[in-house]
């Protein structure tokens, strides 16, 4: 048994295909002037600081997210919701899927067990990427994921309307609204959450690439819902408020499709060409048989 569970931790922090020399490039995050987290946390290579651990993502925990998000969206985009200041169909929200590369990039940051938000987390396909963040307690499951989206859209009660037209930053003190803007962020498309803990508290957290609350940027255009979807897209047949295609939830490299993962981002043994790797691999298993 103990030696499953140390081939198993091997293989959840040694087997990751972050692309570290692109995060650490001089250039890469520039415009942020400060490194990109992975970057700064490329000596430990994205493993949780002592005390703090990892809570896995499933592909079942990952769908959670991703229909609770088009769920919410699409109540807001219907212009139904009862606690719109601004009763307003949205017509350009698009529908929000799943990406791989976002959950790594925010566990690495949410492996040092903290509640504030980093600065440069930019990944190969998004330039900007947005974040929201939740500290509670308890187990780790979807009804935890649930809470803490109800939390992030119970904002909607605090924004004004005029910044849906133009979005600004929050002025001191104000109300929270942030996590619900960037949740109904009409050029936000896709998502990937993970959660981590200290052994008290847990925390949890979303990046969104696009990002969402971009000052002086429109949060969101009124309308008949789709009328105004980027690109010719249609209306979504599950979410007929939303913009788009629902794609299938992604299964991290070297697991079976549709199937749960302890650890993400984990590639096949039979594809790896990292030789490095490899022989990692098999000195951990010839030390494991001896002892």
């Amino acid at each position: 048994m103990n030696k499953l569970i140390l081939i198993i931790i091997f293989f959840n922090y040694s087997a990751t295909s972050l692309d570290y020399k692109m995060y650490c490039d001089e250039l890469f995050c520039k415009d942020k002037k400060s490194n990109h987290t992975v970057c700064l946390r490329k000596d430990v290579q994205c493993r949780p600081i002592e005390n703090c651990k990892t809570l896995p993502m499933t592909r079942e925990l990952r769908q959670v997210v991703v229909d609770q998000h088009n769920e919410m969206r699409n109540r807001f985009a219907s212009g139904k919701d009862v606690y719109h200041n601004q009763p307003n169909a949205a017509s350009n929200l698009m529908v929000i899927n799943y990406d791989l590369e976002l959950e790594e990039v925010v566990k690495c940051h949410l492996n040092t067990c903290t509640f504030d938000h980093d600065v440069c987390r930019k990944t190969k396909k998004f330039s900007t990427v947005g974040q929201n963040t939740f500290k509670g307690n308890g187990l780790f499951n979807p009804y935890k994921i649930n809470k803490a989206m109800m939390a992030w859209y119970s904002e909607i009660k605090n924004v004004e309307p005029e910044r849906y037209i133009k979005y600004t930053l929050a002025k001191p003190n104000a109300p929270e609204t942030g996590h619900f803007t960037q949740l109904v962020w009409s050029k936000s498309e896709f998502i990937g959450c993970t959660a981590s803990t200290d052994g008290t508290i847990l925390y949890f957290g979303c990046n969104y690439g696009p990002a969402g609350n971009v000052d002086g940027v429109r949060t969101v255009k009124w309308g008949t819902p789709c009328s105004e979807c980027p690109n010719k897209l249609k209306c979504n047949s599950k979410y007929k408020s939303l913009c788009g295609d629902l794609l299938a939830i992604p299964d991290p490299p070297g697991t079976k499709p549709g199937a749960s993962s302890l650890s993400t981002f984990a590639p096949s043994l039979k594809n790896c060409k990292n030789k490095t790797y490899f022989a990692l691999v098999l000195l951990l298993y010839a030390i494991i048989v001896f002892i």
